[in-house]
């Protein structure tokens, strides 16, 4: 069993790792998943439209789930049919927010072993979650509202359950709707017949030929439905359905719906069904046809026992039966008709208060779930009518953690962040207090808790950008919930480069100026600005001073007058170059003599500035460059320690060679 990963930050041409996880979760889909594989969508918004067509098996489902319950946001293009299309075997889709969509949130045709698990789905045109031909369909922990605005859609729908895996010996529910809370689903636009919380629909396949009827056990438990635009529960042309522990509140608010047949819960055409421990209050008000239950067609072996009905009016039964002969529900088995349930505060909350009639008022003859709604014990001391329990024993409920952001750390530090900065915008519905528990799926480095329970995170090497973290709060009491944090690792600081010095080359003539800009090919790998810090002028023969704008003058200052027409000579100086930063570099910028005047003595081109050559003549040279000797008196002057003359000596020269050159 393998995990993949889907993030917002992620690359499709990636391997689906925690490390490198893909963009989209189409590109999941697409992965050779197996049985037991899942898919696992990190925090963010998806604008796609998701298609599954991987199948697991028994030995495992293939699952797409949120990281984080609620925090995956599948937003799909304006164009696009349903949200979810789902066209593989034993999938689980678990845990997003889905919105939008012409057609269904969820849509599952031909399938079987499908699971739909803890999702919002809101905003789509048709059904919130459909299901079209399938069974061993799971319906659970999901929140449904505002669908079904373009014709004849519910909340939460099931049509035509068929046994397409051959399977006649599986015992048990094979269709499971449960813990649901479906409401505001009404149609604005189209047939308006529908728009039910929660509808069985025709699993004896009446509207279509050459299939048997299915009618293997169905169990509808513990949902809510409210303010919806058609019934609150539908069970129509279906046969063995168990509607168990419901509350359904003023549904049946379409005001384009003009049917008759307005029950909260509708039973019609239908047999073998049990409708026990439910609550439904009608609001007549609306419509006077609206009723608590409707028992409507040709039924047969329907059972209802202890529920509870309203419309308002204290001993009004609130129940419409036609169309077969269909026995009214009685108050001698266990039904309460006509009485207030005393909800604490419908709609906001349907808890029941401790003077509620409903509270005790269930039987356990059908069966009972081990929850109610909000995941309390079902039975406190006996059942109570409706999907929540009340009690001495109240459930304890879950906290509720919230997505952090804005942290920063600078490159290769770890950060440290106090656990009550990440539980400072959690929240626990019974108040009770929160701490940090567990920390994981690290993104651009690794997580831990230190022994003071804060969270330290370490940027992985050369790592920078945006990173994240999970972390699960608990409220002691065995409830938790996670939520992730994002921070940003600061870049590298910045190296000063230094400069880079070009060696340059410049011509001129005997008496004449150059201006050179020796800073003209120097660069800078940084960018930065670049000035002319110190000239070398150690064995320059010329003259060298500084301009404006980094500009060097060269001036052969009457030192090559020696030179022949046309011939030349070659000097040198160094500079260095400064970025401002304490970055420096050193050139050296050659500067060509060309003789013009015709007076020179000697005729050979010499570097004098670096030539030590063995020949007599070029001795000389150095001596008539270096003192302008031209007399055998300018010779005399010299000292006899200059290092001039000693290089003369050292050459072999005489005072007679010298006589003759003068």
């Amino acid at each position: 069993m393998a995990a993949y990963f889907v993030s917002t930050t992620g690359n499709d041409s990636g391997n689906g790792s925690s490390e490198t996880p893909w963009r989209t979760i189409s590109r999941a889909m697409q992965a050779n998943l197996q049985p037991g594989d899942e898919v696992v969508v990190r925090p963010g918004t998806y604008a796609e439209a998701v298609t599954i067509t991987r199948s697991g098996s028994a030995a495992g489902d293939v699952t797409l789930r949120s990281e984080i319950d609620g925090a995956a946001l599948i937003r799909p293009p304006s164009g696009a049919w349903n949200a979810v299309s789902v066209y593989a075997n034993h999938v689980t889709i678990k845990g997003f927010d889905i919105k939008g969509g012409k057609g269904d949130g969820i849509e599952a045709n031909d399938v079987h072993h499908i699971s739909v698990l803890d999702n919002t789905i809101h905003g789509a045109g048709e059904s919130g979650i459909q299901f079209n031909w399938a069974e061993f369909i799971r319906i659970e922990g999901n929140h449904v509202y505002g669908n079904a605005s373009s014709g004849w859609f519910s909340g939460i729908s099931i049509y035509q359950t068929r046994n397409i895996t051959g399977d006649t010996t599986t015992a048990g529910y094979r269709t499971i709707v449960k813990n649901n809370i479906s409401h505001d689903n009404v149609t604005k636009t189209g047939l308006h017949t529908d728009g039910n919380g929660i509808i069985i629909d025709d699993f004896q396949s009446t509207q279509t030929s050459g299939n048997p009827n299915y009618n293997y056990p169905t169990l509808v438990e513990n949902n809510l439905v409210y303010n919806n635009g058609g019934k609150g529960i539908a069970v129509h042309w279906s046969d063995n359905v168990t509607v168990r522990n419901n509350t359904s509140w003023h549904n049946n608010l379409d005001p384009l719906n003009t049917g008759t047949w307005r029950g909260e819960l509708s039973n019609q055409d239908s047999r073998d069904n049990v409708w026990v421990n439910n609550i439904a209050v009608a609001d007549p008000t609306v419509n006077s046809n609206n009723t608590a239950i409707g028992f409507y067609g040709s039924n047969a072996r329907v059972v209802w026992e202890s529920n509870l009905t309203f419309n308002g009016v204290i001993g009004a039964a609130s129940l419409k039966l036609e169309g077969g002969s269909n026995p009214a529900p009685s108050a001698a088995n266990g039904n309460l008709l006509g009485v207030d349930p005393r909800f604490v505060g419908a709609p906001a909350n349907f808890d029941l208060a401790a003077n509620s009639p409903a509270r005790d008022a269930g039987t356990a003859k059908y069966g009972l779930a081990a929850t109610d709604l909000d995941g309390g014990a079902r039975a406190i001391g006996a059942v109570d009518m409706g999907a929540y329990e009340s009690g001495d024993g109240a459930a304890n409920r879950a906290p509720s953690a919230t997505n952090d952001s804005g942290f920063q750390t600078a490159y290769g530090t770890p950060a440290t962040i106090r656990a009550s900065t990440l539980i400072a915008n959690d929240s626990d519905p019974d108040g009770d207090a929160l701490g940090v528990v567990a920390v994981s799926g690290a993104t651009g480095g690794t997580v831990r808790l230190n022994s003071a329970s804060d969270v330290v995170f370490t940027p992985a090497p050369d790592f920078s950008g945006a990173a994240g973290f999970d972390y699960k709060i608990s409220d002691g009491r065995g409830g938790e919930s996670s939520a992730r944090v994002s921070l940003t690792v600061a870049p590298p600081p910045t190296v000063n480069a230094p400069p880079v010095a070009v060696n340059d080359a410049a011509t001129t003539r005997e008496g004449a100026t150059v201006t050179i800009y020796p800073l003209g090919n120097d660069r800078d790998p940084d960018g930065d600005p670049l000035s002319l810090a110190v000239l070398d002028l150690a064995g320059t023969i010329g003259a060298v001073t500084t301009g404006s704008n980094g500009a060097v003058v060269y001036n052969p200052s009457g030192r090559f007058e020696h030179l022949g027409v046309g011939k030349t000579a070659i000097d040198k100086f160094g500079y260095t170059v400064a970025d401002g930063k304490g970055g420096r570099a050193a050139g050296v910028v050659t500067v060509t003599v060309t003789g013009v005047s015709g007076s020179g003595k000697f005729t050979e081109s010499i570097d004098v500035a670096t030539a030590k050559p063995l020949k007599e003549n070029i001795a000389l040279r150095y001596l008539w460059a270096r003192h302008r000797i031209t007399l055998l008196s300018d010779y005399n002057k010299l000292h006899s320690s200059d290092k001039r003359v000693k290089e003369v000596t050292e050459l072999g020269l005489t005072y007679n060679l010298l006589t003759a050159y003068t």
